[in-house]
């Protein structure tokens, strides 16, 4: 039997170390939680993109039988003008015989006929006409003036000035305060 060279080799076949230490283990579970939520976010987005990608081949199947639709009407049409215009254009008019009117034949050869030349002498008239100005009627308006009560001269009358005294400056009173 062979001997194992590690030396932290149990009997069991289990390997001791050191326990993990709580950084280490918070790692390993947030590695292991961000994996699977990613997996979820990518489930979600592969669910979408079937359901866009299946409205998308539903659309193309609706837009693909409307456009039959007016496709075969275009044809349709196009075929029923041609059709129209060979049935009209292949009929054989019948044209109803027009009875020729019998030739008389002239009784004296006409005279030929002289053709008068005419020419025209154009004349202008100046004519000035005077405007004469409208007429307006002299109408006379009055108006009364109003009556204003008589007003009599004053005369100012004239003042003396009288004597001015000095008198002996007032001490400073304090300032009254307003009542509230």
């Amino acid at each position: 039997m062979t001997r194992d060279k590690n030396i932290n080799a149990r009997p069991d076949g289990s390997i001791h170390a050191r326990p993990a230490t709580p950084d280490e283990v918070a790692y390993r579970d947030g590695y292991a939680q961000g994996r699977t939520k990613e997996q979820a976010a990518q489930s979600a987005y592969r669910r979408v993109e079937y359901e866009n990608q299946r409205l998308r081949e539903d659309n193309s199947a609706a837009n693909g039988a409307v456009n039959g639709v007016v496709i075969g009407l275009v044809l349709a049409s196009l075929v029923g003008a041609i059709a129209g215009a060979f049935y009209f254009l292949s009929q054989n008019p019948t044209v109803a015989p027009v009875p020729e009117a019998p030739q008389a034949q002239p009784a004296a050869p006409q005279p030929p006929v002289v053709e008068r030349q005419t020419t025209v002498i154009e004349r202008t008239v100046d004519r000035v006409r005077e405007v004469q100005p409208p007429t307006v009627p002299e109408v006379e308006v009055t108006i009364p003036a109003p009556e204003l009560p008589a007003v009599e001269p004053v005369q100012p009358e004239t003042v003396q000035p009288e004597a001015v005294q000095p008198q002996a400056p007032e001490a400073p009173t304090a300032p009254e305060e307003p009542a509230q």
